[in-house]
C-alpha cells in the first residue's frame, strides 16, 4: 500500500480483518442512518465538498 504522500507502508492482516469492496454508485444510493466516509476539501465555514463518499457495513 501507500499512503497520500506516496510512501510504502507496510499492512498486515489476520483473520479477524474485515475486507470491504466498494462499487460506483450515486448519491440517491446512499441508505438513510449509514455511516459514511466523506473525503473532500472544507471551506472557511466548515461546509466539505465531497470528491469521495465511502458507505460503511453496505
Amino acid at each position: 500500500m501507500t499512503d497520500t504522500s506516496g510512501n510504502v507502508v507496510k499492512v498486515t492482516t489476520g483473520g479477524s480483518t474485515k475486507v470491504g469492496i466498494s462499487k460506483t454508485g450515486k448519491v440517491s444510493d446512499l441508505k438513510p442512518g449509514s455511516t459514511v466516509t466523506i473525503r473532500g476539501t472544507t471551506d472557511s465555514s466548515g461546509d466539505v465538498a465531497a470528491t469521495t463518499v465511502t458507505q460503511l457495513g453496505g
